[in-house]
């Protein structure tokens, strides 16, 4: 599949599969629309070799990394002053950035004293301004002292260009049956890559994204959206069918089996392997928005 300039992109079977079953206007669309091109960014500046991400653990790093994630957040999103936050057991009034209504709203603070592990306290949903109290999809705390990975979030840096990813390790339970790591992987189709911790150990999460990037926020908000999204599926029970069960029978089983794996070498193109699932959702996304076409039907509307 070529994108204007003669960029292709790699796709697996199933992929290639998907992009054949949609129907000719929107495979042109996709093929010349100028998202493809930002998309294949990606790929240009992928790298082929031993590289890996190497999990940020140093006190004084995380400091600066969580400074500077701060800021690009806070740049990006206007302030919609303070507004009370809920979570399990309680609720906070901080200061809250978002766009707009049904766009994402982040807070980006230190938790309070009394928690177990000092960290810093990073959440996000989806805006709701008519609210009394804003829900948060996900958290991906970091630790701020500790050494280690005994919250959600982390820091990661690439050994080979210095960028520092987002991470988190796809904990999005929230105490609720039926959400747990392994179904929200599925059903978001996204993929973990492994970080090097400092014990030579590696540790599976989900690269949410490059803070170098022009785009992070944007990705940012794409995968807390899967997280709500994933949430609401499920406790409409969209997700409580014979063949998801069996899909994620699947894959559990699958993982397990490779489980042993210690190698964090990841040979190919790190960006694509990396963005993997985001790339398939442009895709489709992109044949959707330019051609009018849908799973439903296949005439443009």
């Amino acid at each position: 599949m070529s994108c204007l300039g003669g960029d292709v992109w790699h796709l697996d079977p199933r992929e290639i599969g998907l992009f054949r079953s949609i129907p000719g206007p929107a495979r042109t669309a996709i093929a010349v629309g100028p998202r493809c091109v930002r998309r294949m960014e990606m790929l240009r500046s992928g790298k082929r070799g031993d590289d890996m991400l190497r999990l940020i653990q140093e006190t004084k790093a995380k400091k600066a990394a969580q400074e500077t994630f701060a800021r690009i957040v806070k740049d990006s999103l206007p302030t919609q002053g303070t507004r009370r936050i809920g979570f399990k057991g309680g609720n906070r009034d901080r200061e809250l950035f978002s766009a707009g209504e049904g766009e994402l709203w982040a807070l980006i603070s230190k938790t309070p004293e009394d928690t177990t592990i000092p960290r810093y306290w990073n959440a996000f949903g989806v805006f709701e301004p008519d609210r009394k109290m804003q829900l948060i999809a996900v958290e991906i705390n970091v630790p701020s002292d500790a050494n280690g990975w005994q919250v959600a979030g982390a820091f990661a840096e690439d050994e080979e260009t210095g960028d520092i990813h987002l991470m988190h390790d796809a904990a999005v339970g929230g105490g609720r049956p039926g959400i747990g790591q392994q179904a929200f992987l599925l059903a978001a189709n996204i993929r973990m890559v492994k970080v090097l911790c400092e014990d030579g150990r590696f540790r599976k999460a989900i690269p949410v994204g490059n803070m170098s990037d022009v785009g992070f926020v944007g990705r940012l908000a794409r995968y807390v959206k899967k997280v709500a999204d994933f949430k609401l599926g499920v406790s409409k029970g969209d997700l409580d069918t014979p063949e998801f069960r069996k899909r994620l029978e699947e894959s559990e089983s699958y993982d397990k089996e490779f489980s042993g794996t210690k190698s964090g070498r990841r040979g190919g193109t790190f960006a694509y392997e990396t963005y993997h699932g985001e790339i398939v959702d442009m895709v489709v996304a992109e044949g959707t928005r330019r051609a009018g076409w849908t799973r439903k039907s296949t005439t443009p509307s």
